[in-house]
């Protein structure tokens, strides 16, 4: 189920305001336009103008939020809009699950970058933020485009996709960290001065195996609090790899290394 890129299987401590939405990036209002209009024909009347009110509601809040939601260095949302877009995103598709009778398989993805740390200590801070925004337009390109994309602090990001389940959102992990790790020439041709590799280990969990732990009702930081565990033990086992919820507790079978966790947190 997971894609290390890393050697070995077990688990050591190791140590080591703006726009809201990019014009390549739907809004999530126009996902109600384009529901409304795969469904036409057989909504009733009434549920139709609920939807239509959605639509209009959604447009108003986005642009109220477009400034306090956004990461001003990158373009992507930040943690409060990537937490607030996930919670309507979600709601959206439990409606459209309600009316097609097709259930939707979603994950969360949290990403931090490996080598970042030398960017900015063998270039300076702009070369770093260049990285940071080259970084967004890499991953940007690599996520599909209903896909909810954030900067969430520093050097890490956060990413919910649907469509996926657990085991598929790490082989689309996998996509993530080769477009990061393209990020490395482009930043060697614009900085001669850097001379290292940036890559990033990532940690998955699936909507189900969430839900499965918490119990049904639980809030995207908590299920992102699991995708961070996953991610911990990721680089615990050597960095530059993927590993999913699931099989990060397999491998943490005695509880030991999610003590360590949660007490670094």
């Amino acid at each position: 189920m997971y894609d290390t890129g890393m050697e070995g299987n077990s688990l050591k401590k190791q140590s080591d305001g703006e726009q809201r939405h990019s014009p390549e990036e739907p809004r999530l209002s126009e996902r109600y336009a384009a529901f409304l209009e795969k469904v036409k024909g057989k909504l009733s009347p009434e549920e139709t103008e609920e939807f239509s009110a959605l639509n209009e509601e959604e447009k108003g809040k986005e642009s109220r939020e477009d400034m306090s939601a956004t990461d001003y260095l990158t373009g992507l949302r930040n943690r409060r809009g990537f937490y607030e877009e996930v919670q309507r995103l979600d709601a959206l598709l439990a409606r459209e699950q309600q009316y097609t009778r097709m259930k939707i398989p979603s994950a969360f993805l949290y990403i931090d970058l490996d080598g970042f740390k030398e960017v900015n200590d063998s270039c300076g801070h702009a070369c770093g933020d260049r990285g940071l925004k080259l970084v967004a337009e890499n991953v940007r390109a690599a996520v599909r485009e209903y896909d909810v994309l954030a900067r969430i602090g520093g050097d890490e990001f956060g990413v919910f996709t649907h469509g996926n389940d657990e085991e598929a959102a790490v082989q689309f992990a996998g996509r993530i960290r080769a477009a990061i790790e393209g990020v490395t020439e482009k930043l060697r041709a614009e900085y001669p001065g850097y001379k290292g590799h940036l890559s990033a280990s990532i940690g998955v969990i699936g909507l189900d195996e969430a839900k499965g732990f918490l119990g049904e009702k639980f809030t995207p930081e908590e299920a992102m609090r699991l995708a961070d565990f996953a991610l911990y033990a990721a680089k615990a086992a050597g960095k530059e790899g993927t590993l999913s919820y699931t099989e990060a507790a397999k491998l943490d079978s005695d509880g030991t290394f999610k003590k360590d966790f949660l007490a670094s947190a």
